[in-house]
């Protein structure tokens, strides 16, 4: 109620005269309030600007309305308890506005499926954008604080057979409120060939090649293990000996060819010494 008081005088100089209007102000309608929606942060300034939370969004009264909010810490999330009061009817519009704490910028780099030889070749999950750091808002009721716990990777494996495998992988990037996964199918199929080390040509006795004296290359495989072999084809007095090498999967590496230079061994014979004997003993 509104009391508007008139004053009245005459040209005489007569005392004023004094009149109270009371005016009673009637709300036909209530007040229309918009509350902001649930959302999500990825700071402490973030959750602090109502700017970027939102505020309530009055329209449709002719009084002005008190706008105010308490805030509450529930675990991960925020609650925003907003009251807009109407000081003409008395009557007060609520609402519990959700905010979530994310970590926004996050994200792994996993591809979804891919095909390689063996573990070595598997790609680590790394980081798009920067790593999460711990984020801590500090309320007077309690403090959010959100963690980055790192990245998890679960496996299962089916196998077809020895040189041909199918891994299923759940990568698993977590902080202390929430996960976020990624699932990935990773084919290992043994395709890399192994590779011989070069043989310096040699030279050597016959004993030395037929007894397997001579030494042998060395044999790299990233993915399995190899076997050597070699075969020998004689050219006047040298030896063409070719190396060649396999793995089980049936990947073989270059031949590597040697020469082998033979040199002449004069045997030691060893003759007993002059004796002196009968007839009857020879």
């Amino acid at each position: 109620m509104i009391r508007r008081r008139w004053f009245v005088a005459d040209g005489c100089g007569d005392s004023d005269i004094v009149y109270d209007q009371f005016i009673t102000v009637i709300h036909h309608r209530n007040p229309s309030v918009q509350f902001p929606s649930d959302v999500s942060v990825s700071t402490c300034e973030s959750l602090e600007d109502l700017d970027f939370t939102g505020r309530p969004k009055v329209s449709g009264n002719c009084s002005e309305l008190g706008v105010e909010h308490t805030d509450s810490v529930d675990g991960c999330r925020v609650l925003r308890n907003w009251i807009v009061h109407d000081p003409c009817s008395g009557q007060d519009y609520k609402r519990v506005q959700s905010i979530s704490f994310l970590f926004d910028e996050y994200e792994l780099d996993v591809a979804p499926s891919l095909t390689v030889d063996c573990d070595s070749q598997v790609p680590r999950p790394s980081y798009v954008g920067p790593v999460p750091l711990v984020q801590q808002c500090i309320y007077s009721d309690g403090n959010l604080t959100i963690s980055w716990l790192g990245v998890e990777v679960k496996e299962h494996e089916t196998r077809s057979h020895s040189c041909r495998r199918v891994v299923e992988r759940t990568v698993i990037g977590r902080d202390s409120c929430r996960s976020r996964l990624y699932e990935q199918k990773i084919t290992f199929l043994d395709r890399s060939s192994p590779v011989l080390s070069l043989m310096p040509d040699t030279t050597a006795t016959c004993r030395q090649v037929h007894g397997n004296l001579l030494s042998v290359p060395k044999v790299n495989d990233t993915c399995s293990e190899s076997t050597t072999k070699h075969v020998d084809s004689l050219i006047g007095t040298t030896i063409r000996r070719t190396w060649q090498a396999s793995d089980a999967c049936g990947n073989t590496a270059i031949p590597r060819s040697q020469l082998i230079q033979l040199r002449s061994h004069t045997p030691h014979i060893e003759v007993p010494p002059n004796v002196t004997i009968g007839c009857g003993q020879i």
